[in-house]
């Protein structure tokens, strides 16, 4: 499987992905969030974004107002939480048909949101890769 590399050092992200999922499916990169999905499948799914200033609970307030009202999800409380070695908070929503994982993670002055959907096979595999700060 051909591996691509998305390393923004501005924003303080590098990760490794798939060109494409084992089932032949092209993963597409959005990069004005990084923001990973695969074409036509659910192998992938995974975005991450960079906040400077933004407390993790402001975060999780205004993510929790958008979601409840789009999608009608039901949104879980602000857990503590490890992503790759670091200190964070975790939460989950789900809607009719979808679920997703945010992982918010302070490095200095930058918050991360780091969001996935736990039932799309290669995001573990994507997520042990991410590198913040």
């Amino acid at each position: 499987m051909t591996e691509r590399v998305v390393e923004l050092r501005d924003a303080g992200i590098r990760l490794r992905y798939p060109a494409t999922t084992p089932s032949g499916h092209a993963v597409d990169l959005d990069e004005v969030r990084l923001h990973l999905r695969s074409r036509d499948s659910d192998e992938l799914y995974l975005e991450v974004t960079r906040h400077l200033g933004l407390d993790p609970r402001v975060s999780w307030k205004r993510e929790r107002a958008f979601v409840m009202e789009r999608l009608g999800a039901a949104v879980d409380a602000l857990q503590p939480a490890a992503f790759n070695g670091r200190d964070a908070l975790r939460y989950a929503f789900r809607w009719d048909g979808g679920e997703r994982v945010v992982h918010l993670v302070v490095v200095g002055e930058w918050l991360y949101r780091v969001i996935h959907d736990p039932a799309a096979s290669l995001a573990p595999a994507v997520l042990a890769t991410i590198e913040l700060g």
